[in-house]
């Protein structure tokens, strides 16, 4: 009859724990770097080329942004095969006629794919946007105008164009 051997127990010593350390913080700055490097390739991260002027100005938006809403402007935006219509009208009804808009659509995630719209009146108060038509997807519009009271007027919405 054989008794089994013991075998030596294996000890943890200090250069286990040390190789362990090194081992556990390598693969954290490894995937710290993918994740550093897939977000930089992704987006910059630039919101706004000049944040600090734009927000000393934000009083003079907030002003322009409450005469907007007392022009009492109605604003209806479609998109249709890529072509953005915009149709505007005062608050009885009638259509505002006239105007020359331009503006701009962007997706929302980088700014590759940016597009200028230029608009024609097709009908009075109906405003189509020029060729090339907008890809498929998600897109923040940006369509301004001054009006014949110099008043300038300021369109933002998000559209989302289908296949």
């Amino acid at each position: 009859m054989t008794l089994p051997v013991a075998r030596p127990a294996r000890r943890l010593t200090g250069r286990h724990v040390l190789f362990l350390l090194l081992a556990f913080f390598a693969a954290v700055f490894a995937v710290n770097g993918v994740f550093i490097y897939v977000s930089l390739q992704s987006h910059p991260g630039v919101v706004s080329d000049d944040a600090y002027r734009r927000g000393l100005h934000y009083n003079r938006e907030l002003d322009r942004a409450e005469r907007q809403r007392d022009m009492g402007w109605r604003t209806r935006v479609s998109v249709a095969g890529g072509t953005v219509e915009l149709t505007l009208s005062r608050p009885a009804g009638e259509p505002v006629a006239g105007l020359a808009l331009s503006g701009t659509a962007r997706r929302p995630v980088h700014d590759r794919s940016d597009r200028t719209l230029i608009f024609t009146e097709t009908a009075p108060g109906i405003y189509r946007a020029a060729p090339p038509a907008l890809a498929p997807g998600r897109w923040s519009l940006v369509v301004e105008t001054v009006s014949p009271d110099r008043s300038a007027f300021r369109i933002d919405r998000t559209v989302r164009v289908e296949e």
